[in-house]
């Protein structure tokens, strides 16, 4: 009997530690705390964001704007509020922190770079315009439907999606080096800067950037990209993919062209532009390029045509078509000088045919 005793007294001093420090649930029913091992849901908070922390990271290093520049409130953490517009440390009393504007304000910016942040959910908060969130961990990153969002960095991280269709105002996007196997722009036409380097992506849509001037799309799985009518850009980088089309047509101020090493790119279609120089150094499969109505000279014409790859052992001839009747932008004469004629006929002994396009749009060989 007295070991029961015992065991029942120890039983209820253990419920009553547990009831005393309860998990408010109540506020916020999306957060799970979950076990040691799992991490808790990241809520939604109208008007405003929560991010879930790594259970060895706590306490972050965050910089909040609101658009009074009030301070911002804090829920679930150990301090209360945390000024405008200042870098501060912040402390979950769980996972979980809550970032609440005070009445009468609006939250318009977070930045919480190289903090391990595993999850942000920012959809309750419609009036944020700029969020950098580089170097964490993040696996979940929702974003307002009608967002006001300019400004989304969030490179460096563990994300394998990443919608942002509803993000029409947005200028700028860094999501660089993530997991990201697809990636819609299309519609967004006040995007100026794309950045999406290293993931894993297999498709990228671009249609209707017309505001787009950057596109850094390196070290991904692409096979084929449509820059087509993308009308101010003006830098691209696709090195590294495994592009066998790529299309750059109707880009009016694209002046140079470097895709030097993709050794699997097959056709290139860059007619339409302002080019003045093509790299192709190292393009071992490519067998197709047009490249008339752009502003390629006799010198980048020499380069172009000596770094066309060989295909005296290919079982069709290489196709290149370098200017159009009439056009006053590329060279038209290819006899002159020495370096020139020459590097024609280095091309057709490669097996390559060249082409002029005519008034009728066919091509006739030259």
């Amino acid at each position: 009997m007295k070991n029961i005793a015992k065991y029942t007294v120890i039983s209820i001093f253990i419920l009553m530690l547990y009831t005393a420090c309860p998990y408010n649930k109540g506020a916020y029913p999306g957060i799970t705390s979950g076990s040691q091992d799992s991490v808790p849901s990241a809520p939604y908070v109208e008007g405003g964001i929560s991010l879930v922390v790594s259970r060895d990271k706590k306490t972050i290093n965050i910089n909040v704007k609101s658009s009074n520049g009030t301070p911002i409130e804090l829920e679930e953490c150990t301090a209360s509020s945390v000024p405008h517009d200042t870098y501060e440390n912040v402390t979950a009393k769980n996972r979980i922190i809550i970032l609440k504007p005070q009445t009468g304000a609006d939250i318009i910016g977070l930045n919480c770079p190289n903090q391990a942040v595993l999850k942000i959910n920012a959809s309750g908060c419609k009036t944020l315009t700029s969020l950098t969130c580089n170097k964490n961990l993040l696996d979940s990153l929702i974003l307002p439907a009608d967002s006001q969002l300019t400004h989304l960095a969030c490179a460096e991280n563990k994300l394998t999606a990443l919608n942002i269709q509803a993000c029409k105002n947005l200028e700028s996007l860094e999501c660089g080096k993530n997991k990201l196997t697809s990636l819609d722009l299309s519609g967004l036409n006040n995007l100026t800067k794309a950045e999406c380097w290293q993931n894993n992506l297999t498709e990228l849509k671009l249609t209707g950037c017309t505001a787009l001037t950057k596109l850094d799309c390196e070290t991904n799985n692409l096979s084929a990209l449509n820059l087509s009518n993308l009308t101010a850009l003006t830098e691209v980088n696709c090195k590294s993919n495994k592009l066998t089309e790529l299309t750059v047509t109707g880009c009016t101020q694209l002046a140079k062209l470097d895709i030097s090493g993709l050794n699997q790119l097959q056709t290139v279609l860059c007619h339409g532009n302002k080019l003045n120089e093509i790299n192709i150094t190292d393009c071992t499969a490519l067998k197709q390029i047009e490249c008339y109505n752009n502003d390629l000279n006799k010198d980048a014409f020499t380069t172009l045509l000596n770094t066309l790859p060989d295909r005296t052992s290919a079982e069709t001839e290489g196709k290149a078509v370098l200017y159009k009747e009439g056009e006053t932008g590329n060279v038209t004469d290819f006899t002159t000088p020495e370096a020139l004629a020459n590097a024609v006929t280095a091309a057709k002994n490669k097996n390559w045919k060249l082409y002029k396009k005519t008034g009728t749009d066919t091509d006739e060989e030259i």
